[in-house]
């Protein structure tokens, strides 16, 4: 019989279509696992932003590098990887710039962000700090990513105080150009231009430096400020334009009226008239001439209310208005007076009161000739300095009386700060002086030139400052000689990390000699079973074409037991292939079981040596007196399970924990961070969840201070648990200062109950 040839080409058909779907889905997968391993290979190296693609075991690598080098690194650690053939290397480094700048400007309810970003992880960073701090607002991101920046840590840390002071801002723009940090706009309302003004005053984040500060508070209109004059006290309300001014306009009110209370009612606002510094201390400067009464700025017009002890210094008040900075603020009002009738005193009390730049006399003198006496005494005796006459006039003094105004007068003179006054025949002269020798012999001089005028008593101290100095000079030495110790151990940490380091790329250098040791061996077996399958194809072809040829000369039954025979060399060929990949994949299962097993290894010895390092500390802080331990407030249910639970997570971490810092800082005590690295668990536990830190300190201190303080600690607690794994955009810091103590401050216990950290779970969108 003849060979039908078509026979033969039906019959490979559905073999070819039935190969070519084999082909297709086993290169699917291997590409598939490819990916998977190389991506994992270059996360481990730190090359995350390179991005593969796999054509069977081609790779084609692309991204944008930060660094020169990473490109080649990326594709030598992707052709190392174990079944990569060829790489295609179209991965580009970022371009340099020379001004890296980074800006923000906020207007109305949007943010836009300009300039250039380091990486794509730090431009998600940034998203996530804006979406922490105004959740409200529309962010628009036309930054780049460039080269050039400020090490990674400091950068970020500037944008970070960046983003916290925007949110204070109604309006205004932040610019970080490389690491100056510059400011400006206008404070939401008088609360928030305290604290941006408290922020930027306070420590700047390390490798920050303050630029430009214009930020204003609050427009204000009208622009009213007010000064009430009553009795034994002076109240200062409104609106002033800064600090300079506000403590300016105080130093005026206590100069009017040296004894009396000074209450400051003012706040800082913007929109003040031109010339308003000068108008407000001319309107405190008319109210020291009064008995009592009221003084106000309105925008330009002022107005001034209040009584006089006489006609006359009523008339010359209003002169002196008329003459002074207020001729710019028209000024309405009234300001009546009254006639004092001589009455007879007692006790009869004349002072002296030297206080800064100015003399305030008061009491009584017997006529209006001797009031002016008085005055003219003291502005000889006080050349420079302001005398303001508060001096009434009364009968009943003594013989002598002059003669011992003058003794107490020049007694005052030789003082820096105090008090002389005349009660009856008694002579009480007090104050501070620099001058030791005016201590020990001006209670003798006085009494000497007193003579039998008065009885004197003399109280005179050394100016406290003269004793601060040497006492600040002292602690400017301990102070010199801790931050050398304390220079001294960061450089020996340094080393440490160093050598560390050092251990740590000699180990990495190890384990990638040996995976290219490992992948060259299993491209010889591929070799080598590629050269064998060869051969043994060949062969079966030559002992095929034999088997066809005797074939043809067959009859056709004969053709059926040849189509089975082939059939039954083809499976055997697929399975020969199948153990030999199975027989691949053993292989690389075993080397990396053996990887991980070394892995395991050492973080057991780690865990040992931090165990170890652990019940030594325990030890000495056994040796050292016991403090309270501060405990975790209860926080009220919620009503949500899964808010509750993950609450009772974090209070049962922190009540068995430690979380401490050193003594007045905000650097966390190693001891803590056992207790954090469980709080991060717990909370990455609760990922939809947010997450409250809250700082706490003691009364000990300003409240400024104390406030400072545990906005830093309880930045420092965030950024530690960032650092563990915890997504930067669930965490919010808070400090409270010693606003919300829960113990008595009287005590050591108490206070270190007070210094404490908190944690809030929230769900998403609660305030």
């Amino acid at each position: 019989m003849k060979c039908n040839p078509w026979r033969w080409f039906w019959g490979l058909v559905p073999v070819l279509m039935l190969g070519w779907i084999a082909i297709l889905g086993e290169r699917e997968r291997i590409e598939a696992d490819l990916t998977s391993r190389v991506r994992i290979v270059l996360e481990r190296q730190g090359l995350g932003w390179a991005d593969v693609a796999f054509e069977g075991r081609d790779a084609v690598l692309r991204g944008r590098a930060t660094d020169p080098t990473e490109p080649g690194r990326a594709a030598a650690a992707v052709i190392d990887t174990l079944g990569v053939r060829v790489v295609s290397n179209e991965a580009r480094v970022l371009s340099v710039v020379d001004n890296f700048e980074w800006s923000a400007v906020r207007k109305g309810s949007a943010v836009r962000l300009s300039g250039f970003v380091p990486t794509e992880q730090a431009k998600r960073d940034i998203a996530a700090m804006f979406k922490a701090s105004l959740p409200r607002l529309e962010i628009e991101d036309r930054t780049e990513l460039a080269r050039g920046s400020p090490p990674l840590e400091a950068w970020l840390g500037g944008v970070g105080f960046a983003v916290k002071q925007l949110a204070l801002l109604k309006e205004g723009r932040i610019d970080l150009q490389k690491s100056d940090f510059s400011i400006d706009g206008e404070a939401i309302d008088a609360r928030s231009y305290g604290v941006v003004r408290s922020a930027l005053a306070g420590r700047m984040p390390q490798g920050i430096r303050l630029k430009s500060d214009t930020v204003r508070p609050p427009l204000a209109s009208p622009y009213v400020w007010s000064a009430r004059r009553q009795g034994k006290e002076v109240v200062l309300a409104g609106h002033v334009p800064g600090e300079p001014v506000r403590k300016d306009l105080m130093d005026a009110a206590r100069r009017i009226a040296a004894d009396a209370k000074i209450v400051d009612r003012m706040e800082p606002a913007s929109g003040a008239p031109e010339g308003f510094a000068s108008a407000a201390n001319a309107l405190i400067l008319a109210l020291g001439r009064l008995e009592e009464g009221t003084a106000e700025l309105r925008d330009r017009t002022s107005r001034l209310d209040g009584t006089a002890e006489s006609e006359s210094r009523a008339d010359e008040i209003k002169r002196e208005v008329g003459a002074s900075a207020l001729r710019a603020f028209p000024t309405s009002g009234e300001i009546r007076h009254r006639e004092p009738t001589i009455r007879t005193v007692s006790p009869y009390v004349t002072s002296f009161v030297l206080s800064g730049d100015a003399v305030v006399v008061s009491g009584y003198a017997p006529t209006n000739d001797e009031r002016t006496a008085v005055v003219a005494l003291a502005t000889s005796a006080f050349r420079g300095r302001t005398v303001l006459n508060q001096v009434q006039i009364g009968a009943g003094q003594h013989d002598g009386w002059s003669s011992c105004l003058e003794t107490a007068v020049d007694a005052l003179r030789r003082l820096k700060t105090g008090r002389a006054e005349l009660t009856g025949r008694s002579l009480r002269v007090s104050g501070v002086t620099d001058s030791d020798q005016t201590v020990a012999g001006l209670p003798d001089e006085v009494r000497r030139r007193a003579g039998s005028n008065c009885d004197t008593d003399v109280s005179v101290a050394l100016d406290p400052a003269a004793v601060a100095v040497a006492q600040a000079a002292e602690a400017e030495r301990q102070a010199a000689e801790e931050a050398r110790r304390r220079a001294e151990a960061e450089r020996q940490t340094a080393d440490a990390q160093r050598t560390e380091a050092e251990r740590t790329a000699a180990e990495a250098r190890r384990r990638d000699e040996e995976a290219r040791r490992l992948a060259e061996e299993q491209k010889r077996r591929d070799e080598q079973i590629a050269r064998e399958r060869q051969e043994a194809e060949r062969q079966r072809a030559e002992a095929e074409q034999r088997r066809r040829d005797e074939e043809a000369r067959r009859l056709a039954d004969e053709q059926k037991r040849r189509d089975e025979q082939v059939a039954r060399e083809r499976q055997e060929a697929e399975r020969q292939r199948a153990e030999a990949e199975q027989r691949r994949r053993d292989e690389e299962a075993r080397r990396l079981a053996e990887e991980q097993k070394r892995r395991d290894e050492q973080i057991a010895r780690e865990s040992q040596r931090a165990e170890a390092e652990q019940r030594r500390r325990d030890q000495e802080r056994q040796k050292q007196a016991a403090v309270p331990t501060p405990p975790v407030t209860e926080r009220p249910r919620t009503g949500n399970p899964v808010v509750d639970a993950c609450q009772d997570a974090l209070s049962k971490v922190t009540r068995e924990g430690t979380i401490n810092f050193k003594r007045a800082s905000f650097d966390l005590d190693p001891d803590s961070f056992t207790t954090l690295n469980r709080l991060a668990i717990a909370a990455n536990d609760c990922p939809d969840l947010i997450v409250e830190i809250e700082g706490h300190t003691d009364s000990e201190g300003t409240p400024e201070r104390n406030q400072r303080l545990s906005n830093r600690r309880a930045d420092a607690v965030k950024d530690y648990l960032v650092k563990a794994g915890v997504s930067v955009s669930r965490l919010i810091a808070i400090g409270y200062g010693q606003s919300r103590n829960i113990a008595t401050n009287d005590t050591a216990a108490g206070r270190a109950q007070n210094r404490r950290i908190e944690f809030v779970v929230k769900m998403r969108g609660d305030r």
